[in-house]
């Protein structure tokens, strides 16, 4: 007989307690971590980065998945990096200590670079991607913040899509792809801001236009 036990975050003490439980019957027994990306794990993982953090994370999820270390250097390429991915690591060290997530989970991003302490990019692991992008684009973060502005503003009349979101944030120097700009836009009619006007398309308005 052999028994699999899914712990699903469990607290430090109570993983020792259980280990020395099963001690004895460790041929027959295997303890698997519940190691998966939930949403409340994304979530709290992203809200507990720092600002420098958050950001290399919204970016990459807005290109798709790859954000080139010079689009997160300021309008003039000059600004340093030093430090911005170090948040990175120690959230997700932080969350192993707090019992957010066992110590098997797996860094959503990597550092992309030749080595030797170069950097030119960072990565969101590819099977990470979409449940990364649909919990962070729910936030009320840098895009959906100036979207929610510039929807008010035009106001009533105008109907947005997905190209339309994308050619308004490139305005504010926010590059997003269709795929996360519908991400967006379907976050934001869940507040109730805008509705959707066509139930087999992606094309909302403004709630107060209806």
């Amino acid at each position: 007989m052999k028994v699999r036990i899914v712990l699903e975050d469990p607290a430090p003490e109570d993983l020792d307690r259980l280990r020395d439980f099963l001690a004895p019957y460790t041929p027959t027994v295997e303890i698997q971590h519940d190691d998966t990306w939930t949403t409340d794990r994304i979530e709290r993982y992203f809200l507990a980065l720092p600002p420098n953090a958050q950001r290399i994370l919204e970016e990459a999820i807005a290109r798709g998945g790859y954000v080139e270390a010079e689009a997160l250097r300021g309008d003039d390429g000059a600004a340093s990096l030093k430090g911005h991915s170090a948040g990175l690591k120690r959230v997700l060290d932080r969350g192993v200590r707090e019992g957010w997530w066992p110590d098997t989970i797996a860094a959503p991003v990597q550092a992309q670079g030749p080595g030797f302490g170069k950097v030119v990019g960072y990565r969101i692991t590819a099977d990470l991607f979409d449940a990364f992008s649909d919990a962070v684009l729910s936030l009320p973060t840098n895009r959906r913040a100036i979207l929610s502005q510039e929807i008010t503003q035009r106001g009533p009349g105008v109907p947005w899509d997905a190209q339309l979101a994308v050619e308004v944030l490139g305005i504010h120097g926010l590059d997003t792809t269709p795929k996360g700009a519908r991400a967006v836009l379907r976050h934001l009619a869940e507040t109730g801001l805008i509705v959707k006007t066509d139930p087999n398309r992606a094309v909302y308005r403004l709630a107060a236009d209806q």
